[in-house]
Order: C-alpha cells, then sequence, then structure tokens
C-alpha cells in the first residue's frame, strides 16, 4: 500500500525537511559509546559522584567529542536499527519504509514480558535507575519507546486493511507489557509506575506521562475486557503526573528530589505531549490536566526558548549544564511539536528554518553542537533527528489543512474513534 499522506489544499511539502537515504539507514546513537561493560560502569560511577568515575567518563567524552565515529569503531560499536525511529518513519508518510518492512522489525524486535510485549533499545544502557545498573541489549522493554510502536500499530490498522489484523495484533499484545511494569507509589487517586518491568529505584515523571497515554490508547483501543482498567490507571497515572508539577508549571526529571535530578527541555516537551495526547483520547476525564499541560507549554516556551539564538537550551536549572554541547536537536524537535500542538504554525516554520541552519549539511543532520559551534552526531538518527523529522512533516500536514493556523488533526487512531478488534 502507498502510505504517502498528501497534504490538502495546494500547500506542496518542502523537501528540505524529508528524510533522505542517509535517515534510513542503520545508525549510531549517542549512549552506543558506553556500551563497553567498564566504560558503562564508570558513568554510572560518576553519577553516584565517583571522582574516578568523573576521570574515566571525561577522557571518554573528549574522545567522542574528537572522533565519534572513530571511536564506535575502536569499540567495535556497530550501527543499529531502532524500531521507534522506523515508527516515526512510518507515520511521517511518503514512502520512506515499505509497512511490510517495519510490521517485521517491531516482530523482531519485540520483547517478550508477562504474556505480552514491548520494545527496548539495541544497546546495553548503563544507568543507576536500573538493577545491577544495566539493561540488557534487546532485554527489557520501555514506556518511553513502546508507545511510538503502538502510533505507528495503531496508524497501519487505520490506514491499512490488508494488514490490519496483524498490526492491531501486536498492539494488543502491548497490554501484557503495560500490565508489568511495576507500581511505585499508589493511592485512591494516584499512580506511578517503572521505566520498565523491572525493580528500579527511582520515580520518573515523564516516563509516567507516557504510561498515561500508554494506557489511554489501550482504553480507547484495547481489548474490550480491559478498557475499563486501562481508563482508570490512565487517569491515576496522569493525576500523580499532575501533582508533580512545579506551581510556576515546570517538571522535574524526577520525582523525588535528590543528587543529580535535573530540568531540561525535551523531557519537560515529552511530560505535556504525552498528557496532552491522553487528554486527546480520554476527554473529560482527563479534564483536570488542563491547567497543568497549559501551564506546562507557556514554562517551556518563556524559559527553555532563547529567542536571541532562536533554539531552545538544553538545562535550566543551576549548576547543570553539558560541558561539551551547547545545542541539542532533540530539545528543538520536541518543542517543534508544542508549536503545533498549539496551533502557532507560522512561528513553527521559522523555527523550523532556523533549526536546520544549524542541524544540517546538506541532506546530513547532526544531533549536537558542541561548544565550538561544530555539528556533531551525523545522522544519529534516534537522538532527536528522527523525533524533528517526524514534527517537520506534521508541520506539513497542519500547513495544508484548509484552515490554516488551526491546530492539527491527529490520525483516527489517535482520537476517541475506537477501532474493532480483530
Amino acid at each position: 500500500m502507498n502510505r504517502n499522506r498528501e497534504v490538502a489544499g495546494n500547500h506542496q511539502p518542502d523537501e528540505a525537511y524529508l528524510p533522505t537515504a542517509a535517515q534510513r539507514a542503520a545508525c549510531h546513537d549517542p549512549y552506543d559509546a558506553w556500551t563497553p561493560p567498564v566504560i558503562g560502569r564508570m558513568k554510572v560511577a560518576a553519577t553516584k559522584g565517583s571522582r574516578v568515575g568523573y576521570l574515566a567518563s571525561g577522557v571518554v567524552a573528549l574522545a567522542d567529542l574528537a572522533a565519534p565515529n572513530l571511536l564506535r569503531k575502536l569499540f567495535r560499536v556497530r550501527p543499529a536499527r531502532y524500531v521507534h525511529t522506523d515508527a516515526l518513519l512510518l507515520m511521517s508518510g511518503g514512502s520512506y519504509i515499505r509497512t511490510d518492512d517495519f510490521l517485521a522489525h517491531a516482530e523482531s524486535a519485540a520483547i517478550s514480558v508477562n504474556g505480552g510485549i514491548g520494545w527496548g533499545y539495541p544497546f546495553d544502557w548503563y544507568t543507576r535507575n536500573a538493577p545491577n545498573e544495566v539493561y540488557p541489549a534487546n532485554s527489557v522493554p520501555f514506556i518511553t519507546v513502546t508507545p511510538y510502536v503502538m502510533e505507528a500499530l495503531l496508524s497501519i490498522a487505520t490506514d491499512d486493511p490488508a494488514r490490519a489484523d496483524r498490526a492491531l495484533g501486536l498492539f494488543l499484545d502491548t497490554w501484557g507489557f503495560l500490565e508489568s511494569l511495576r507500581t511505585m507509589a499508589e493511592s485512591p487517586e494516584h499512580l506511578a509506575l517503572s521505566y520498565g518491568p523491572v525493580d528500579e529505584q527511582l520515580k520518573i515523571i515523564n516516563a509516567n506521562a507516557y504510561a498515561a497515554y500508554a494506557y489511554a490508547l489501550h482504553a480507547l483501543h484495547g481489548e474490550p475486557a480491559y478498557r475499563a482498567v486501562a481508563r482508570d490507571k490512565s487517569v491515576r497515572i496522569a493525576r500523580w503526573v499532575v501533582a508533580q508539577q512545579e506551581s510556576n508549571g515546570a517538571w522535574w526529571y524526577l520525582a523525588d528530589a535528590r543528587f543529580n535530578n535535573f530540568m531540561d527541555c525535551f523531557h519537560s516537551c515529552f511530560t505535556v505531549k504525552n498528557l496532552a495526547k491522553a487528554r486527546n483520547l480520554l476527554g473529560a476525564d482527563l479534564g483536570f490536566a488542563d491547567q497543568a499541560i497549559s501551564a506546562g507549554r507557556e514554562f517551556i516556551r518563556n524559559n527553555f526558548y532563547d529567542p536571541a539564538s532562536g533554539l531552545c537550551r538544553r538545562f535550566l536549572a543551576k549548576g547543570t549544564k553539558d560541558p561539551l554541547f551547547n545545542w541539542d536537536i532533540y530539545d528543538q524537535a520536541e518543542y517543534l511539536g508544542l508549536l503545533i500542538d498549539d496551533g502557532r504554525l507560522d512561528e513553527a516554520q521559522n523555527f523550523r528554518a532556523t533549526v536546520r541552519s544549524r542541524f544540517a549539511r546538506g541532506p546530513d543532520w547532526y544531533c549536537r553542537i558542541d561548544i565550538f559551534g561544530r555539528p556533531w552526531g551525523r545522522n544519529f538518527l534516534r537522538w532527536g533527528i528522527m523525533p524533528f523529522l517526524y514534527q517537520c512533516s506534521r508541520l506539513e500536514r497542519a500547513l495544508g489543512e484548509p484552515k490554516h493556523g488551526g491546530n492539527l488533526r491527529h490520525p483516527p487512531a489517535l482520537t476517541g474513534k475506537a477501532i474493532a478488534a480483530p
């Protein structure tokens, strides 16, 4: 099936923002250089305050800054495909990836858990929040990854009758993954879950916003027997996320104030966008989140966006700064999405052009700009590049709508129209 989603009216998509062959291949990632066990352990030690860890991590970080591709070659780190990156590529429209290829990737990369499936990363992820400080490659599904694949599967189920049953079957299987997430906090009104189906130490706010959205998808499109439970959990998780918001509209990364907590742009955007998408699905049941969503958007706009540069800064909290990189495309990608959701399409066009002028060189996109003003991370797609190109495709569709300036209509699968279970 041709999945080209033509825009309405006379608007012609700007080819400067369309994925090219360079954005369809296997790729490296900012995190994959840290997969050798000794390096990964030192990274985790640094986040815990170890001076030796800081020193060792600093050496690796400087080598990564200077020669990222050479470092990965020395560490024998191979490029990989990411299923949620392919999900965004699919939802960008056009013929960038065949539906059958995406479904095959989703099936082969699926991680079984609790009688269901989810998706994670194809590299070892060393982090202080993981059991034994590492999530092994292709073994642990994550709540921040799986919803993107769920969206793509529902898009196929809506648009492609020949593959609808296959796609919807995979979507329904994600219920087991959601139900495997550990309860981190619970009351009659609130619920907080873990990042993955393992025992973890930290309650992560944006991850719970993803969980609220994922449960909202099941409340509408899941097995009828589970829909009431899914709705209840989505509402309670959303209440917990709203309760973590600061009085000024901000959200921290962690719910509990502790060493190395931070406040950054794209995770703040994750929280806002997932609450908004869950609200879009569940309607009045999540009406209590409206003020929090509005306040969160305004906080991001007034504090992360830097008018002098035309870009979004990375961190806000005092003492939190990336010493090697000044700008990150992930922040720009998620802020662009908020502009589109808010109907600020003219502003979104100008912002998009500024981002391209800083992060792109011909057909290649870079995920960061270092302290010397150089682009870094050529076609490291997962890290903000494909999310940015996906938001560009949403902007093109929004600009093509008959009423320029209105909010982008979401695909039918992501609104209040349910899909019948097979």
